[in-house]
């Protein structure tokens, strides 16, 4: 029986003596296996980025517990670009909880605004009267007053919770002196700062923690009363 001339051409052997078809086929699967060996990569990394910002948080969470702090004065920008000065006009006489976060963020800071926004909804009888939430940029480089606000209108903050932007040289000065500056943004931690002007107390916490346990810890802090002059710790 004659083979027709399409079956012929099929599978006459190729330039190395083997049949097109069989080489073809090879050259696909092999081309797919170099192509799907991307998105493990990727998840790879982006596991271990998930992963070494949990070790951040632990490692300094452990050096950093319950102390006495204050929130220095910096001068930086709303989005509206208004200045503000940060201790005077949202922490003074307040108990402020401060977390970090930027725009070109693809991992941990849109959950840590979401999680604020969550917070905020626990405790809008407090928010904007003796507690205040902010959020402060770690690139404002790139996070101008206008950018910063079109972001963070994903999150419907309100008076009681601004986002705040300014110079670089500010900026990076305040995170050196909290202790939570990171030469490269994409490995900071999720560090909420949680500090009571009244007492001097704060508290470095999680900032991806339970919006219900990071409300407990406000309150348990904001509650303090002041020690009195010249009492003893």
């Amino acid at each position: 029986m004659e083979e027709s001339g399409e079956e012929m051409r099929c599978c006459r052997p190729g330039r190395f003596g083997l049949p097109q078809w069989p080489v073809i086929v090879l050259m696909v699967l092999f081309c797919a296996a170099e192509l799907f060996q991307v998105e493990p990569a990727e998840a790879h990394k982006n596991h271990d980025h998930s992963q070494s910002a949990e070790k951040l948080v632990g490692n300094f969470l452990k050096k950093m517990d319950r102390q006495i702090c204050k929130i220095p004065e910096t001068r930086l920008l709303s989005v509206e670009g208004e200045r503000v000065r940060l201790y005077s006009d949202l922490v003074k006489a307040k108990t402020v909880a401060i977390s970090f976060i930027y725009t070109q963020c693809t991992n941990i800071c849109s959950p840590i605004s979401a999680n604020v926004g969550a917070l905020r909804d626990l405790m809008r009888e407090r928010v904007g009267k003796d507690v205040q939430l902010v959020s402060i940029t770690i690139d404002p480089v790139t996070d101008t007053p206008r950018r910063l606000k079109k972001w963070s209108r994903h999150f419907d903050p309100d008076e009681g919770w601004v986002f705040l932007t300014g110079k670089k040289h500010r900026i990076d000065r305040f995170l050196k002196q909290l202790k939570v500056f990171t030469p490269d943004i994409e490995d900071h931690p999720p560090i909420m700062i949680i500090s009571n002007d009244r007492t001097g107390r704060c508290v470095y916490t999680n900032g991806l923690a339970a919006p219900g346990q990071l409300k407990r810890t406000i309150e348990e802090l904001a509650d303090e009363a002041p020690k009195a002059e010249g009492s003893g710790s």
